[in-house]
This record gives C-alpha cells, sequence and structure tokens, in this order.
C-alpha cells in the first residue's frame, strides 16, 4: 500500500466503500466484505481502511469533508430505515429488543476487530 496521495474519484470509492458499510450493518454477506470475513482475516479488513485513507489523502484536495457527509447520510438513512422496521411490528419492544441486540453484535465486532488487527 503506497502512502502517496492519489488522484481518486470520490463516488467511485465511496460507492464502494458504501456496499461493505451496508453488508456490515445489514450482516449480510460479511464473508464477502471486501471479500474476506473481517475477524478471520483482519489484514483484508484493512482494505476498508485503505479506502478511507484514499478519500481522506487524495490528491489535489482530500474528500475528508464529502466523506464525512457521505457517512453521515447514510447512518441517517439507516437509522430512519431501522425505527420504520421497528415501528411497523405490533410488538415494538420484541422488535426494538432484536435491533438492540444487533447492534450489541454490532459493537462487540468492532471491539473485537481492534484487538485482532
Amino acid at each position: 500500500m503506497s502512502l502517496r496521495s492519489k488522484r481518486v474519484v470520490f463516488e467511485k470509492v465511496f460507492a464502494e466503500f458504501r456496499q461493505d458499510l451496508e453488508k456490515m450493518f445489514n450482516f449480510s454477506g460479511l464473508d464477502r466484505v471486501s471479500g474476506m470475513k473481517m475477524y478471520q482475516y483482519p489484514f483484508k479488513s484493512r482494505l476498508l481502511y485503505k479506502l478511507v485513507y484514499d478519500m481522506c489523502t487524495a490528491a489535489p484536495r482530500p474528500h475528508t469533508e464529502k466523506l464525512f457527509n457521505a457517512i453521515a447520510d447514510f447512518l441517517n438513512d439507516y437509522t430512519i430505515q431501522i425505527r420504520e422496521s421497528i415501528l411497523d411490528h405490533d410488538d415494538v419492544v420484541s422488535a426494538y429488543a432484536r435491533e438492540w441486540k444487533h447492534y450489541s453484535q454490532s459493537v462487540k465486532h468492532d471491539h473485537d476487530e481492534k484487538y485482532i488487527a
């Protein structure tokens, strides 16, 4: 991995990054996030970090603000989707508990990933 700044087409690189975000947040295709199970092959999970690094160090001007806004938009859309999913259920408490468990597993995965890498 080169640390030199390079030209990056934000829309193209973020589209790839967003696909992996969606897979992680939806627990779908975790074996295909950047081609590997992240917890099993932590060195491959660095491909996600490389995408972020490339966007943040792009030449001639970094895409940091665009990246921040795009991630914020993704998270906003995701939370709205989850809220609507919870409110559509007859048993809101059970639906909320299921989503909380999902969130807890995500946090645990992120926490474990820090110690593996």
